[in-house]
C-alpha cells in the first residue's frame, strides 16, 4: 500500500476536511471546536498520520497543475512565427493562474486565489495603497495566515548575503554536468525567499547548450505570499511524480514553453520555474529531472530575530552606501577636472579607453536647449541624447546621467523615454540651470480600466485616467527637435585622442555557425523570416566565414581555434564583402554623412586599410576627404576630389555572395 491507495481510502473527501485534520493533529486547532466533524477529522489525521510513516514527510498528497489552478484570462497573441517558420496567425488564447503554495482548498492557494480576485476587480493605481493593505490583512486573517514582514531585495551581486543571512550553505547540489551561479533574490526575516540562479550546462552530460535561468522559490509554512504562476494550455503539461537525490518527491511539468519543480516539505513549499523552449529547441524530460537533481529541497531556511534582522538590513545597507560613496567619489574627481575644461574635457573623458567599435555609433551636436543663448553638448545615437552637458555659472556640468533616452523638445523641454519603443513619457522645463517637470503620461495597450494616463509629477506612481485625445494632445504639445549628431570620434579637439586597440574581435561562446544559428532562434520569431546566411571562405585561408544579413545588414564571422568570432566593423551601418579578403564597412551620420572604412579580414584581427568620409556639413563644395593615417580625426583628413573617392570605391570589387534563408539551414 502506497500513499496513492491511502488516498483512495478517503474517497471524496473534501480538501479542506484534509487541512483540518492536519491541524487537529499538529495542535493547531481544538478538535472540540468541530464536532460535526469531529470523527471524520480523526479518521483523516489517523489516515495521515499513516501516510507520513510509509512516505516521510515528504509529500502527503498527490499535487497536480489542476489542483493547484486559481482563475483564468484571455489575451489576444499577435501574429508572429513559431517553430520552423510556421506563421502562426492571431488568436485568442487563455492563460491559467496556478498558485504553487500548497494543495487544493489549502489556506494559501484560497488566499492568494481571493486576493488576485480582489486586485482584478479594482485599479490598482488608483486605489489607495491602505485600502489594499486592509482587504489583504482581512483576507489572511479569514484564513489562518500571517503577513509577512517586509522583505529585502538583494542585487545581482549580493546573493550569497541571502544565504549567509538564512543560514543556508547553498541550494544547489554538487552535480558534474552543470554549475550554478547564484544572482539576486528576495527575502523575509520568516523564511520565505527567492534566489534566481542561473544553471550553466557543461554542454555534454547535461544536453542543453543554453544557461537555464532558474526562479528558485520556498514558501514558509503558515505566512502569505502573494505570487501565483500563469501558464498556457495546461492541459498540454506533462506531469509526473519524481524522486530526488534526497529521497523525496517533486512533481515535475514539462510544458511547451515552461516547466515547473514543485515540492512540499514539513516546513514549507518549494517551486523552481525556468522556460523549457529556446528558439527551436525544447527541453526533454530527462533534462527537467537532470535540472531538479541540481536543487536542494531539503534545506530549512533559519528565522531571524529582529535582532539579526536589524543587522543584516545594515549589512546591505552598508555594502550599497559604499558602493554608492564610491560612484560619488569618482564622479566628484572626474566631474571636477572636467567643469573646467570645457566641453573637450567631457569628450575626451568619453573616449579615453575606448576602442573605435565600442564609439563608433555615438554622435555630437550643439543645441541651446535652457534658452540662455549658450549651445549646450549633446551626446547620442539614433536621434536621442544619452547625455547633454550644459554651461552653469562659467562651468561645465552634466544635466542628466539617467539611464533614458533624452530628446530636446521646443520651448526649453527635455523629453525622457527608457527605449525608443517605450509608452511612457516625462517632460522637463529647462531655465538657466535650473529644471522643472511638467508632464508625466504613459500608454497601457490592453488596460481594462484605461489605457491612457496621467501621471502625478509629484508621486511617479500616482495616475488619472483620461481619454486618447487628452493623451495626444499633451504628446503633441511638445514638438521634438532633430537632431543631427556628427560622429563623435571625429569631434575637433585640440590634440589626438588616444583610443585604445581596435577591439574588432568579439570571441563567442560557440563551437560551429550551426550552434550560433540555433542561438539567434532563441530570439523573437518575428524576426526569423528576416534573417539569411551565406557561409564561404572570404580571405582564401582555408577557413569558410559566416555572413549573417538582417534587412541587408551585415555581420560577417569567423572560426578560430574551434571558437566562433565576430568581425565587429560597423556599429549602425552596412558591410560589402569584396574581393582579396577585404570588407567595405559603411557608417551613416544623418541623412546625409557617412564614412567608408576598408578592412582586411585576417584570422583572429581585422586591418583597416582605407578609410574615407563624405562631408556635406565639413565642406558643402567638396564634401569627400581621405584619412592617410586612417584614424578619422577630424585634423587628418586631407579633401580628394569626387572623382578620386569613387575611384577608391571602384576598386574595391564586390564579392560575390549567394545568401540564403535561415529556414534553409541544414541543420544535423
Amino acid at each position: 500500500m502506497n500513499a496513492h491507495d491511502i488516498l483512495d481510502m478517503i474517497g471524496d473527501a473534501k480538501g479542506t476536511y484534509v487541512w483540518d485534520a492536519q491541524q487537529v493533529r499538529s495542535g493547531n486547532i481544538n478538535s472540540s471546536g468541530k464536532k460535526l466533524f469531529s470523527k471524520k477529522l480523526w479518521l483523516i489525521a489517523a489516515i495521515i498520520a499513516l501516510i507520513l510513516l510509509l512516505v516521510g514527510c515528504a509529500i502527503v498528497y498527490v499535487m497536480s497543475l489542476q489542483d493547484m489552478k486559481i482563475g483564468e484570462y484571455s489575451v489576444t497573441e499577435p501574429e508572429h512565427y513559431g517553430p520552423n517558420w510556421v506563421v502562426i496567425e492571431a488568436r485568442e488564447k487563455t492563460v491559467e493562474v496556478l498558485s504553487v503554495q500548497g494543495f487544493a482548498d489549502s489556506p494559501n492557494q484560497q488566499a492568494v486565489k481571493e486576493y488576485r480576485d480582489y486586485l482584478g476587480s479594482i485599479d490598482a493605481e488608483t486605489v489607495p495603497e491602505e485600502e489594499q493593505m486592509e482587504k489583504l490583512s482581512e483576507i489572511t486573517q479569514k484564513f489562518g495566515l500571517k503577513l509577512l514582514s517586509d522583505g529585502i531585495t538583494v542585487n545581482y551581486d549580493q546573493g550569497q548575503i541571502l544565504l549567509d543571512a538564512l543560514q543556508l550553505s547553498g541550494i544547489c547540489l554538487d552535480q558534474p554536468y552543470a554549475q550554478a551561479e547564484y544572482s539576486s533574490g528576495t527575502f523575509h526575516p520568516e523564511g520565505t525567499f527567492n534566489l534566481w540562479v542561473n544553471i550553466v550546462p557543461d554542454g555534454e552530460s547535461l544536453d542543453w547548450p543554453y544557461v537555464i535561468h532558474t526562479d528558485f522559490q520556498y514558501y514558509q509554512k503558515g505566512y502569505f505570499k502573494y505570487y501565483y504562476v500563469a501558464v498556457e494550455n495546461l492541459d498540454s503539461f506533462e506531469e509526473w511524480e519524481y524522486t530526488l537525490p534526497d529521497g523525496g518527491t517533486a512533481l515535475l511539468a514539462l510544458g511547451e514553453e515552461e516547466a515547473l519543480i514543485l515540492a512540499e516539505r514539513e516546513n514549507g513549499y518549494f517551486c523552481v520555474n525556468f522556460d523549457s523552449r529556446m528558439g527551436i529547441d525544447t527541453m526533454t524530460k530527462e533534462i527537467v529531472e537532470q535540472v531538479a537533481d541540481l536543487f536542494d529541497f531539503s534545506v530549512v531556511p533559519h528565522a531571524l530575530s529582529e535582532e539579526e534582522w536589524q543587522s543584516v538590513k545594515a549589512e546591505i545597507q552598508r555594502m550599497d552606501d559604499l558602493k554608492y560613496q564610491q560612484y560619488l567619489e569618482q564622479q566628484a574627481q572626474w566631474e571636477a577636472s572636467l567643469k573646467k575644461e570645457g566641453f573637450s574635457g567631457w569628450v575626451r573623458q568619453t573616449l579615453e579607453g575606448k576602442s573605435y567599435d565600442e564609439v563608433l555609433d555615438l554622435g555630437y551636436a550643439f543645441h541651446d536647449i535652457d534658452g540662455n543663448g549658450v549651445d549646450d553638448l549633446l551626446i547620442g545615437r539614433d536621434g536621442y541624447c544619452t547625455a547633454i552637458y550644459w554651461e552653469v555659472d562659467g562651468e561645465t556640468k552634466q544635466f542628466s546621467n539617467a539611464a533614458a533616452l533624452l530628446f530636446p523638445c521646443e520651448d526649453q523641454t527635455i523629453g525622457y523615454t527608457l527605449t525608443p519603443f517605450d509608452t511612457n513619457y516625462y517632460f522637463t522645463h529647462l531655465d538657466h540651470g535650473t529644471t522643472r517637470g511638467v508632464a508625466n503620461i504613459k500608454y497601457i495597450p490592453g488596460h481594462p480600466e484605461g489605457e491612457y494616463r496621467k501621471g502625478d509629477l509629484e508621486h511617479w506612481n500616482r495616475y488619472d485616467i483620461i481619454t486618447k485625445e487628452e493623451f495626444d494632445s499633451i504628446m503633441n504639445s511638445y514638438i521634438r527637435i532633430p537632431i543631427e549628431f556628427l560622429p563623435l570620434t571625429e569631434y575637433p579637439l585640440d590634440e589626438k585622442v588616444l583610443l585604445s586597440e581596435k577591439r574588432q574581435i568579439n570571441t563567442e561562446s560557440f563551437g560551429s555557425y550551426e550552434e550560433k544559428i540555433r542561438y539567434r532562434l532563441t530570439d523573437q520569431e518575428e524576426r526569423w523570416p528576416r534573417w539569411q546566411y551565406d557561409i564561404q571562405d572570404l580571405n582564401d585561408d582555408g577557413v569558410e566565414e559566416m555572413i549573417w544579413s538582417e534587412d541587408g545588414r551585415i555581420w560577417i564571422y569567423t572560426t578560430v581555434d574551434g571558437a566562433i568570432i565576430s568581425y565587429d566593423m560597423v556599429s549602425d551601418g552596412s558591410m560589402r564583402p569584396c574581393d582579396d579578403g577585404i570588407v567595405e564597412a559603411i557608417q551613416h551620420y544623418g541623412p546625409v554623412n557617412m564614412t567608408y572604412r576598408y578592412y582586411r579580414l585576417e584570422k583572429d584581427k581585422v586591418v583597416l586599410v582605407d578609410y574615407l568620409r563624405y562631408d556635406v556639413d565639413r565642406d558643402p563644395e567638396n564634401p569627400w576627404f581621405r584619412s592617410p593615417d586612417l584614424t578619422g580625426q577630424d585634423f587628418t583628413l586631407e579633401p580628394i576630389s569626387e572623382m578620386e573617392a569613387k575611384s577608391i570605391i571602384a576598386s574595391y570589387d564586390s564579392l560575390e555572395i549567394d545568401m540564403k534563408p535561415i529556414a534553409d539551414y541544414p541543420f544535423d
